[in-house]
């Protein structure tokens, strides 16, 4: 029998609690440090940025402050329709104001852009075969023989774009069965000619650009109950012909389940010229209102439970774009994104035990950042002991949310015990930890 014996600085941070004159229930999370996990890479996230677009330039601003690094700009071509005159071959475009002053201010910043552009302008003839079946939106392709039509100048499009601000050009919005159907109809068979049809034109149209170009944006449904066919086909069809991928781009409103969705993205990924898998369109919980999403302590639960899947994926998901501007319209969100980009790319090893507990954490030698949740519904006393790290000259900040408030925690750090002053952790609550040398 071997005992293996490690000698290293310990700090121990304790949160106690007394409710109702009685000590909470314990837990513990035990983070070693001097063990790194892999994958240990950083994500970058920001908002899907959709609405007045005259109006975006504070949120950019407001991003980008607080580490953002990502921002998804949705472009609706056949709202747009004033951009494309003319027919036929005689079609011409002219470039929208905003939307470059929008992309180039965010790529200023240092932000990753993603450009996503949905429907085709009536300049174009629209194949009236596939009509609208009532559900989600509606963007109908052109017809087959206007293909290459459409490609020459929405490529050209998207190119004098690009070179105002360099983006990642996206396609049409889960073209599975935004496209329409037959006789108006929705039909899984309708939904696989779709994806056929749509990897047609926007191969015709990635070839093109000058830009980086996404793959085919299906959503989550399909990598959930859908998982081994629309992607795989969708990965398929694109490769069949020669699409050019940069990204493995999807839309994922139903984060709560990533342990599903994220490795049948992988599985897809595996089928692509790309090794990147971007939420460009990212949420979760689409059950409830976005109040209780951003802006109450459940949803940032369900947002770092989420959280830790992404990390726990960071060799393959780069990042995402959160929905109905989470970060950049709700203060508590805002705070735990600030939080989630100042941290470290190097994840460590956490040991929990209790009831509803998790967390993760990441350091390097100057910080450490320890987000905690309570996903149970009693309040625990949290015990959390860091060992590694030269943390003698700390400061300690912790910011609690619990309900629609989130707090500074009146904490002490004791550099010599490594200490803190205990609080606790209600149910639904959290705790981001920051300790900085």
């Amino acid at each position: 029998m071997h005992t293996k014996r490690v000698f290293q600085t310990v700090a121990v941070v304790s949160l106690f609690s007394i409710c109702n004159g009685q000590a909470a229930n314990a837990a513990s999370v035990t983070v070693n440090t001097g063990k790194q996990l892999n994958p240990s890479k950083p994500l970058i996230r920001g908002d899907i940025l959709i609405g007045n677009k005259a109006a975006m330039a504070g949120k950019i601003d407001n991003l980008a402050a607080n580490g953002f690094k990502a921002a998804c700009f949705h472009f609706e071509l056949n709202k747009e329709n004033a951009l494309f005159s003319g027919s036929g071959t005689n079609i011409t475009h002219q470039q929208h104001a905003a939307f470059n002053a929008n992309r180039k201010r965010a790529h200023n910043k240092g932000m990753t852009v993603f450009a996503q552009c949905s429907g085709t302008p009536d300049a174009f003839n629209i194949d009236t075969k596939y009509k609208y079946h009532g559900k989600a939106n509606y963007y109908p392709l052109p017809v087959p023989g206007q293909f290459n039509l459409f490609a020459n100048k929405v490529s050209a499009w998207m190119n004098n774009a690009n070179a105002v601000a360099p983006s990642i050009w996206l396609g049409t919005q889960e073209p599975d069965h935004t496209l329409g159907y037959v006789n108006g109809v929705q039909t899984q068979a309708g939904n696989l000619t779709n994806i056929k049809r749509y990897a047609d034109l926007w191969a015709r149209v990635a070839k093109k650009l000058n830009g980086k170009s996404g793959a085919m944006q299906l959503n989550e449904a399909s990598h959930i109950s859908k998982g081994d066919t629309h992607p795989a086909l969708a990965a398929n069809s694109l490769n069949q012909h020669n699409s050019p991928i940069n990204y493995y781009s999807v839309q994922n409103y139903k984060a709560e389940q990533n342990a599903t969705v994220v490795p049948n993205a992988k599985k897809a990924l595996n089928l692509l010229p790309t090794n990147k898998i971007m939420f460009n369109r990212y949420g979760y919980r689409k059950d409830w209102n976005s109040t209780t999403r951003f802006a109450r302590s459940k949803g940032i639960v369900e947002l770092l439970k989420a959280e830790k899947v992404l990390l726990n994926n960071s060799d393959k998901v780069v990042g995402y774009c959160l929905m109905h501007q989470g970060f950049s319209n709700y203060a508590m969100a805002g705070s735990v994104g600030k939080f989630l980009n100042e941290m470290p790319g190097n994840r460590r090893e956490t040991i929990i035990s209790g009831n509803g507990i998790n967390a993760f954490a990441t350091s390097n030698n100057n910080k450490l950042r320890i987000a905690v949740w309570n996903n149970g519904s009693t309040s625990q006393t949290v015990n959390i002991k860091v060992n590694g790290g030269a943390w003698k000259k700390a400061s300690l900040n912790i910011l609690r949310g619990n309900g629609s408030s989130v707090n500074t925690v009146n904490a002490t750090y004791n550099a010599n015990t490594g200490a803190i002053s205990g609080f606790n952790l209600s149910g639904k609550a959290f705790a981001l930890i920051r300790l900085s040398s």
